[in-house]
């Protein structure tokens, strides 16, 4: 990618993702085709030690398409480690956090991309519906999470977001061993 214009980088980990790979490059093709006409974009696939055909899926990606690149973990490290390890290889002026499971639309990448422009550092993409979908459990966790935590985080927020290069500079300085990323 060129330095021409602004770089958006998807960062995207995935597990064993085989079946929802090819129709999630679709989805964000489609999304992001408006905005590939001012901005560089690329995906940032980080395989967390996935043991179905997703590592074959992805090299396969890389191969065809200049705009893809991955991260291979060596064994299953976790969601959050994942995500850490796409931070650190992160190499643009802005980056969408963003599950592979299509559970987050990306129909809101635009606005937040245009958010960005305005100013903000970062955003963060309300779940909605999504949190109804775990329950009680989900509510549980948050609660329990809420009693013990110095600041709270919102309880329908997950990990789709924005981040400018600088947030994601200071997130790499922080020395945490476990991270939890909402």
């Amino acid at each position: 990618m060129s330095k021409s214009r602004p770089v958006l980088e998807i960062i995207l980990p995935v597990y064993n993702e085989q079946e929802v790979l090819s129709p999630l490059i679709n989805e964000l093709d489609q999304v992001l085709e408006e905005l590939r006409r001012t901005m560089e974009v690329g995906y940032l696939f980080v395989n967390d030690g996935s043991n179905d055909e997703t590592p074959a899926k992805l090299e396969v990606l890389a191969h065809e398409r200049d705009d893809v690149r991955v991260v291979n973990l060596l064994h299953n490290f976790g969601h959050s480690a994942a995500l850490q390890a796409g931070l650190d290889h992160f190499d643009g002026d802005v980056c969408i956090l963003m599950d592979a499971d299509l559970q987050d639309s990306p129909t809101v990448i635009p606005e937040m991309v245009e958010k960005w422009k305005k100013g903000a550092s970062t955003v963060v993409v309300e779940r909605g519906a999504r949190a109804e979908a775990h329950g009680w459990m989900f509510k549980l966790f948050y609660k329990v999470y809420h009693g013990m935590a110095q600041r709270m985080p919102p309880i329908d927020f997950g990990t789709f977001c924005l981040m400018d290069a600088t947030t994601v500079q200071r997130l790499r300085k922080l020395t945490e061993q476990s991270r939890y990323f909402p």
